[in-house]
């Protein structure tokens, strides 16, 4: 099973949790888990949570539904929203694979991406089936 979480905004009535986006529009904010499955690539599961909790109060109550419900390794794949210390830890603490955004401009990404954005950008590094680029470095 795989999830995937994205942050969505909500035209609605409730203004509770109202924030700002890139259309400079004060809209309802709201967070959707969405789960698919890894063989189907279909939906099976989506939770609306309110816009106003953090995201790692939201990772950690995905965490708990998926548990309630059966589901123990689970693959995760989180936008850029999502990324700090406390979730990654929680998925190490919790054994799971996971892939999540991060900005290009932290300086974690910059000291590890730098020195192999040219090997990258390479013809034995691109992926057909998925339509980009990939690189492993070994630590």
């Amino acid at each position: 099973m795989t999830a995937r979480l994205s942050r969505v905004i909500q035209n609605a009535s409730d203004r509770s949790a109202t924030a700002g986006n890139k259309d400079h529009e004060h809209l309802a904010q709201i967070n959707l888990s969405l789960l698919f499955g890894q063989q189907s690539r279909l939906p099976f599961y989506y939770r609306k949570l309110a816009g106003n909790i953090p995201d790692v109060k939201t990772l950690r109550k995905l965490l708990d539904d998926m548990n309630t419900m059966g589901y123990e390794k689970i693959k995760v794949v989180l936008d850029r929203g999502f990324f700090s210390a406390a979730n990654i830890n929680d998925m190490y603490r919790h054994h799971m694979k996971f892939l999540i955004a991060a900005k290009q401009s932290l300086k974690l990404v910059r000291t590890n991406l730098d020195p192999v954005r040219d090997k990258m950008r390479s013809w034995n590094h691109y992926n057909q089936s998925y339509q980009l680029y990939t690189y492993s470095r070994p630590d």
